[in-house]
């Protein structure tokens, strides 16, 4: 393949080739079926969107090319709209189901059952045995990927899916040559420091809370009360957006009281009832899921989740990069901009937010 194509030229010719067909033989297909279980390439769809027609299952929201199985089949048919009308057959992403799971069409669930017919009408984007190309297995794929050495631990892979909107405008050239790509690598692309020039949480407690530094007690239960407070979770989301808007990026560390001392994420684990649930994994997701609920999903890549032990206790570390544009925060009816000043996170007049944006990303 051309060294000079970017990983996203490759995914569409890899994409488009798969609608490819030898006419004396069969019919065109009438459609591509990309299955992905763990929904690992949902962040590139906007991209793609831009090159390929791409369908995707999900609810109903035309205006995103999206919609359940029965506007899929009238989609693809050209039944209704344009079924994404083009010199390429469409491309049907199928985020949460997994290529195994299609080819068990007796055993599809309701939902999906209509899927089980275009199965038999469409080519399938997967691995010869069926079984989804995730993001890892494409890079590093040599006979039908791109044949980039990537490191297969579990922090490198977190780290790649982090990177990949990014990552995707790299030639296959300089994803050679700066093989072998480990966490750190990816981590880099998006802003993040390595870790070599991290400091430690010791040492920045030590430091006290600055412009790139902030504590916070608790992130979902009052102390006071032991109580779920939705005011505090609105809290993080601010403090997270005005480190995405800053040119430098910063530090939030949950479970460490104002003064220093460590108080640890315990108090927040209260939220869930079930023991089974206080669980770092448990924590991470809702936090990401709050965050990407805040400012939508295109921010994810910015901030990076991490736990530690300190005096015996998890506290929860969310480092977050500089975004590439503006975020803002929605308040009742209202838009707001917010900025980290000091060790303060206040919203900003619009005047003032247009004046930073204008400079910030020039």
């Amino acid at each position: 393949m051309d060294d000079s194509l970017t990983f996203l030229d490759a995914l569409v010719r890899s994409l488009t080739e798969a609608g490819t067909y030898n006419s004396l033989e069969m019919v065109a297909p009438a459609a591509v079926l990309w299955p992905d279980a763990a929904r690992e390439w949902e962040p590139l769809l906007p991209l793609l969107r831009e090159r390929l027609p791409v369908l995707t299952l999900g609810a109903y929201a035309p205006e995103d090319a999206t919609g359940p199985a029965p506007w899929l089949r009238c989609m693809v048919a050209h039944a209704i709209g344009d079924g994404g009308a083009s010199e390429h057959a469409p491309i049907v992403y199928l985020p949460g189901v997994s290529g195994k799971e299609l080819d068990n069409v007796n055993q599809l669930p309701k939902e999906l059952a209509l899927l089980a017919e275009l199965r038999y009408r469409c080519n399938l984007w997967a691995h010869r045995d069926g079984t989804d190309w995730t993001p890892l297995d494409y890079l590093r794929g040599k006979q039908h990927g791109l044949n980039v050495e990537v490191l297969t631990d579990a922090e490198t892979r977190k780290a790649l899916l982090r990177s990949l909107p990014v990552l995707s405008s790299l030639t296959l050239a300089q994803l050679r040559a700066d093989a072998p790509w480990k966490a750190k690598d990816f981590d880099v692309l998006l802003g993040f420091q390595t870790q070599a020039q991290e400091a430690s949480i010791a040492e920045l407690i030590v430091r006290g809370e600055s412009a790139q530094l902030e504590f916070k007690a608790t992130a979902r239960v009052d102390v006071a009360t032991g109580q779920k407070l939705s005011a505090l979770e609105q809290v993080i989301v601010k403090t997270v957006a005005a480190f995405l808007n800053s040119a430098h990026g910063g530090t939030l560390l949950i479970g460490v009281n104002d003064d220093g001392s460590i108080r640890g994420i315990a108090d927040d684990f209260k939220a869930w009832s079930k023991p089974a649930d206080h669980t770092r994994d448990k924590y991470e997701l809702w936090l990401r899921n709050l965050l990407q609920g805040a400012y939508g999903k295109q921010f994810s890549p910015y901030f990076r989740v991490t736990f530690h032990a300190v005096e015996g206790k998890d506290v929860c570390r969310v480092t977050v990069a500089p975004a590439p544009r503006p975020v803002f925060v929605i308040e009742g009816n209202e838009e707001r901009f917010y900025l980290r000043t000091g060790n303060a996170s206040p919203w900003l007049k619009i005047s003032e937010a247009l004046d930073y944006i204008m400079t910030r990303w020039s």
